[in-house]
């Protein structure tokens, strides 16, 4: 019974090892870490704020946030900003009134109370294989309306490093990004990675009771 109780405590204690580091594995390997340096994403983001963003998800859609090399609009580093027009799209917007793409208004929760689709107005069209980028914060973002002569203040998809995908500090911040393909990251990214962690973690409690059991016998 002794020797039975042992060899248990050996395969659960491998397989807590095991999903643990697997867990981490995903996180590292799939997830660029971010720090918010500024207001232009608020409220969504705040300054401060630490994230995740996916690196195997660049595939742009209205209403994503991405981080990116802003190096094509003279900014050292990379920035986030959510996008508002993808390829073929109309995007427009009179100062002070709402958001339209495609002629049609833009339902903008995100905005800060009182925020307006922009500060300036513009009309532009989103060249094939390339993306439009707002900040939330209008009146404090550097964004695509800042670039309307270097194509249309749009970037090349190809500048995309990774989607947003959740914030994880402080505490009370910490959300995933609720986006159309919120099952696809709730099962398949940060929380996958999560989802391991804490079963490694059962895992080494079993581990941990079935030693004391083995020890009383």
């Amino acid at each position: 019974m002794q020797q039975t109780g042992r060899r248990w405590f050996s395969v659960i204690l491998t397989a807590g090892i095991v999903l643990f580091l697997a867990s981490v594995a995903l996180v590292l390997l799939r997830y660029q870490p971010f720090a918010i340096p500024s207001s232009s994403m608020a409220s969504t983001l705040q300054i401060g704020d630490r994230v995740l963003a996916d690196r195997w998800d660049t595939d742009a859609q209205r209403g994503d946030i991405f981080v990116f090399n802003a190096s094509l609009w003279g900014a050292g580093g990379t920035e986030i900003k959510r996008v508002l027009g993808i390829g073929g799209d109309k995007v427009s917007c009179n100062a002070g009134g709402p958001l339209l793409v495609n002629g049609e208004p833009v339902l903008e929760t995100y905005l800060p109370q009182g925020g307006s689709g922009s500060t300036v107005s513009f009309d532009i069209v989103v060249p094939a294989g390339r993306v439009f980028l707002l900040g939330d914060n209008r009146n404090s973002s550097l964004d695509s309306r800042a670039h309307l002569d270097q194509s249309s203040g749009t970037i090349p998809i190809a500048s995309i490093q990774a989607k947003y995908s959740a914030t994880i500090y402080p505490a009370a911040h910490a959300s995933i990004f609720p986006t159309n393909g919120f099952i696809k990251v709730l099962f398949g990214g940060v929380a996958a990675g999560l989802l391991l962690s804490v079963l490694a973690g059962f895992l080494l409690i079993g581990q941990w009771l079935l030693g004391k059991l083995a020890r009383k016998q």
